[in-house]
This record gives structure tokens, sequence and C-alpha cells, in this order.
């Protein structure tokens, strides 16, 4: 909760700085105590210094959210996710906002941004597990093929959170779909060394699968081998034993 000395220390740093950033802390503690039309006031002051600035964008789009401007609020929303890819708040507001407006569809992205950033996100899994059906019509033979979704995700993320979902991936035994992620994540950032890194990783990962199974394949030729030399030494004692009864 914000204080009354905080508060009193925003509105000085305004009065003397118009087009200071303080302007979002202050907002959402109006919003806080529900004096939103001062909150909006403030937010739509200091956006006009400052209208790029992620923080102030998502304190704007709540009190729209709350005044149950919902239209604007989503718009405010993915302004504020388009300035900052990894801004998960922004986007899970987004598509809080849309589901207000009944555009699902729209809100289903939303949630797959979020679950990108954080694949452990309760709330965006739940909402993907009751909606995904709206993409079935959006289907085609080839969509299995690419995922073309899943490419745009990463150009509009950044390699940090890329590579921290690989890593997620990875743990979950994902194997194959993280090289692939890997490697369209580098055809974009080529010099990244996270993601360099993580390629050859996985590279020596998949190499060590291949020679396990390998192993394995050659034990089973062992055995076979064995159990036939044991086969044919079997049929050379039997037939030792069969001549010594001539």
């Amino acid at each position: 909760m914000y204080s009354d000395k905080n508060i009193e220390e925003y509105q000085l740093i305004l009065m003397r700085t118009p087009s200071s950033r303080v302007f979002a802390p202050l907002a959402e503690a109006y919003r806080k105590m529900g004096l939103l039309q001062q909150a909006l006031d403030i937010c739509e002051k200091g956006i006009k210094f400052n209208p790029n600035y992620p923080s102030g964008l998502v304190a704007y789009g709540k009190i729209l959210f709350e005044l149950n401007r919902h239209e604007e609020a989503a718009h405010i929303f993915g302004k504020a996710g388009s300035q900052q890819p990894d801004n998960i708040l922004a986007y899970k507001l987004q598509a809080l906002s849309l589901s207000k407006l009944g555009q699902h569809k729209e809100a289903l992205k939303a949630y797959k941004r979020v679950l990108f950033l954080n694949p452990t996100d309760m709330q965006a899994k739940k909402f993907i597990e009751n909606w995904e059906y709206l993409e079935a019509s959006d289907y085609t033979e080839n969509a299995f093929k690419v995922d073309t979704e899943e490419k745009e995700l990463i150009s509009d993320s950044d390699p940090i959170h890329v590579a921290h979902f690989v890593d997620a991936l990875i743990v979950r035994n994902e194997i194959q779909r993280a090289r692939s992620i890997v490697e369209t994540a580098l055809c974009l950032w080529p010099n990244h060394p996270l993601l360099q890194k993580q390629l050859i990783v996985l590279k020596d990962f998949i190499s060590e699968e291949k020679k396990d199974q390998f192993r394995r394949n050659l034990h089973v030729t062992e055995v076979k081998k064995q159990a036939l030399e044991k086969w044919l030494q079997r049929i050379e004692t039997l037939k030792a034993r069969a001549s010594d009864h001539f």
C-alpha cells in the first residue's frame, strides 16, 4: 500500500517536473484508493509526456479497465506489451480485457504469449484449455508442419526469455522442440552467446541419445549372438552324444 507520505512526494515531484514518470505509481495509488477520476487525469497527462512508458501504460490500462472501458484498456495493454515484449502482466490484463469484450479468440492469443513467457502460469493454461477449440477452424494440413505462431512469439520476445523458455522445455524433456526454437531464435539473433551455447548443449544431448540407442541396439545384437552360439554349442554336444551311441 502507498502511504500518505509517498503520495505527497509523488505530487511534489510532478508539480516540479510534469514530465516525470512518477505519474505511474501516483495514479496506481489513487486507483487503489478508489479515486478513479483523479487517477485517470494524472495518467492521461503523464502518458502525453511518456507515450511509450510500459509501466505508465499498464497503470493507465488498469484504470480504463475499472471504468469498464475495456476496448481502450485492451489497446493500451497491447501497446505496453509491444513496448516491452516480456511484460507478462500487460498480456494477462489484455487477455482479461478482451474476455470482457467477448473476444475470446484474441484473448487466447494473449494468453499464449503469457504461457510462452511463463510455461507454469496456471491462469493462462486454464484459459487455453477451455478456449483453444476456437482456433480449430484456422488449422490446415500444413499448420501442423510449421508452427508459424510460435515463430511470431519468438520474434515478439527477446533472446533471454526465449532461452529461459528453452530451459523449461529441456526440464520437461521436450528436446526436439527446444532445439527447433533455439534454431529459429538464432535466425533472429545469430550472435547471441546464450542461444549459441544452448544449441551446442542440445546437439550434444541428442548425440548422446543416439549413442545410447546404438548401445541398446548393440546390446540386443550381442544377446542374440550369445544365444545363437549357445544354441550351436548345444547342437554340437547333442551330436557328440549321439555318435557315442554308435
